[in-house]
């Protein structure tokens, strides 16, 4: 059967069609929609800002017409958790494109994510070895680990962190008169305090050896390619996290920027688009470099298959799973306009 997984998240919106009788069968799609900058002062998130995801996923809708697929599954993550409007904007996307939403609960997200890991590394893992996920999204910074038993990949637990890349870029962007170094040391500090205020695994620090794996654009966008296919298994030192991050640093000060000449200089939205790739190796790469020597590990192999193949995987799957996640199907005949969408 070919299936359409819909992604909706803070910061982007996403597309994986795959097939469950043919599981090499993959196309992806995605766009930067932002919908986690669109939170009114009441907590709920601005219908206005909700129409660029409703128009990302009509666009969507096409690539699954061309690609044949049958039905879809939706997943909401943080800003949908969030939002104190959520069952107005599950009803916008019922009413206007016949589609069910699932809002995934926090561990729900971080179980599928990790699933996720597991099946695309399962030839480098050994049966009972650990292996721990950070996700950086827009909303939230979550911490997972599990382990395989007897062919059933068991979830030991979740930890959530104020850590989305979306708040931090909005703390690191919050004083246009401040010098960007400084910027980044403020969210060093916020984000060790954030860390230090939890506590993770730790009998992980007892079943070495353990596996770090990462998901989330300050992670991806620093393979220097583009791609999920190409960016999988990726492995990033702490001592090259360090050499990028200070190389910015470095740049920034010898020009003397603050953040209002930095926007300045930014003002057509693919020189923005560019600037906040670059600037996620300031704001949201050291969220990775801090988890890691918590847990003492040296280095982190990126993931380029996030939750949306998680959710495939989930339901191609099923005896793989230990986990009973109730998700909402929207038949392709239920989908409303499609016939009417433009080749």
């Amino acid at each position: 059967m070919r299936v359409g997984v819909f992604d909706i998240g803070t910061r982007a919106t996403r597309l994986l069609v795959g097939d469950s009788s043919d599981l090499g069968f993959r196309k992806n799609f995605g766009q930067l929609t932002r919908m986690g900058e669109n939170f009114d002062s009441d907590g709920n998130i601005q219908i206005e800002g909700f129409q660029r995801t409703i128009g990302v996923l009509r666009e969507f809708l096409l690539e699954g017409k061309r690609l044949g697929v049958q039905k879809y599954l939706a997943v909401g993550t943080a800003a949908l958790r969030q939002a104190n409007n959520q069952a107005q904007l599950t009803d916008v996307l019922r009413d206007v494109l016949g589609i069910k939403l699932t809002i995934l609960a926090e561990e729900e997200e971080a179980y599928l994510s990790l699933l996720s890991a597991f099946c695309h590394f399962q030839h480098e893992i050994e049966q009972g070895q650990p292996i721990l996920l950070i996700d950086q999204g827009g909303g939230s910074t979550e911490i997972s680990c599990g382990e395989m038993i007897d062919n059933v990949f068991h979830f030991w637990g979740l930890a959530s962190l104020n850590l989305g890349s979306v708040m931090l870029k909005n703390l690191f962007l919050s004083d246009e008169r401040r010098p960007v170094g400084a910027s980044y040391q403020a969210v060093m500090d916020y984000s060790n305090k954030e860390i230090e205020s939890h506590q993770f695994f730790p009998k992980l620090r007892e079943r070495p050896p353990v596996l770090a794996f990462g998901m989330g654009s300050a992670i991806t966008n620093i393979t220097g390619v583009r791609g999920n296919r190409r960016q999988h298994g990726r492995v990033i030192t702490l001592e090259r996290m360090q050499y990028l991050i200070d190389a910015r640093i470095d740049l920034y000060e010898e020009s003397q920027m603050t953040i209002e000449s930095l926007l300045s200089s930014a003002t057509a939205q693919e020189r923005l688009d560019d600037l906040e790739r670059d600037l996620l190796v300031l704001y949201g790469l050291p969220v990775y470099q801090s988890l890691l020597r918590q847990y003492h590990l040296d280095r982190i192999t990126v993931c380029g298959y996030g939750l949306r193949y998680g959710v495939f995987l989930f339901q191609a799957l099923p005896d793989l799973s230990d986990r009973d996640i109730k998700l909402e199907w929207t038949d392709v005949e239920d989908v409303v306009g499609l016939d009417d969408l433009e080749e």
